[in-house]
């Protein structure tokens, strides 16, 4: 678990992500919620590609201690003000 957010804005640098929109959301790319300060909050692992309608894509995360759940991207109980996206470029 890292529980510095500087951390993790380095690993998306040094790993070459790039931020991409909900819309283009694939299985595997990483999603970031950001607090109102702008600091990483939460994150998970999109499992499935936003669905039509309302192109919500489904995320798989750790709920602090508690346990994994699947759920949308819009479905958790962290700040949702500020969702982004982002993909291993390689």
């Amino acid at each position: 678990m890292i529980y510095d957010p500087n951390e993790i804005w380095k690993i998306i640098k040094d790993d070459n992500y790039v931020r991409v929109e909900q819309i283009q959301a694939l299985p595997g790319d990483v999603v970031l919620y950001l607090s109102v300060e702008g600091d990483v909050e939460h994150s998970g692992i999109v499992i499935s590609e936003p669905e039509p309608n309302f192109y919500l894509p489904k995320v798989w995360s750790k709920w602090g201690k508690y346990y994994e759940v699947i759920h949308y991207v819009n479905d958790c109980p962290y700040e949702k003000s500020n969702i982004q996206y982002y993909r291993i470029m390689g």
